[in-house]
C-alpha cells in the first residue's frame, strides 16, 4: 500500500514507522510549519489575575510553547510559579514527561486523546476540587 500523510514541518515519524514495518510505502506532504506564535504579556497577565483553573494541552509543541512564552514574558518569578503550578489536561504520557522536564508539576493525562476524553478529565479533575 501508498501511505501519504500529510503534516506540519518536521513531525513524528511514529505512524510511519509502524506502517513501513508493515510493509507500506510512506511520503510526507508537509502543509504547514510550527512555531510559537507572538503573544501579549498584558492578556497573559489578564488570565493570570482572572484565575485559571486547567490548561488543555494537546501537542508537545504547544506544551513547549506555553512554556517559552512564560519563560519570555515579563511576569515576576511568582506570576511564572503560578502558571507552572496550573494543571495541566494533555493527550499522553510522552507529553507527561516533556512537562515534568520544562517544570510543570500538575499533569492530568486523557484516558483517550478524543475530545470526549479531553472533557471527561477535566469534569473529573473539577470533581476532585
Amino acid at each position: 500500500k501508498k501511505i501519504l500523510i500529510v503534516r506540519g514541518i518536521g513531525g513524528r515519524e511514529t505512524l510511519a514507522n509502524g506502517l513501513r514495518a508493515m510493509g507500506a510505502l510512506v511520503d510526507y506532504a508537509e502543509v504547514y510549519s510550527r512555531h510559537c506564535p507572538d503573544h501579549d504579556n498584558e492578556h497573559l497577565l489578564q488570565q493570570l489575575e482572572d484565575g485559571i483553573d486547567i490548561v488543555t494541552i494537546a501537542s508537545g509543541e504547544t506544551l513547549q510553547n506555553f512554556a517559552d512564552i512564560i519563560e519570555n514574558s515579563s511576569l515576576n518569578i511568582k506570576q511564572k510559579k503560578k502558571l507552572y503550578s496550573c494543571p495541566l489536561v494533555i493527550v499522553s504520557a510522552r507529553i507527561k514527561g516533556l512537562a515534568e522536564q520544562l517544570g510543570f508539576s500538575d499533569t492530568v493525562v486523557v484516558n483517550e486523546p478524543e475530545n470526549k476524553g479531553v472533557v471527561n478529565a477535566i469534569e473529573e479533575w473539577l470533581g476532585k476540587k
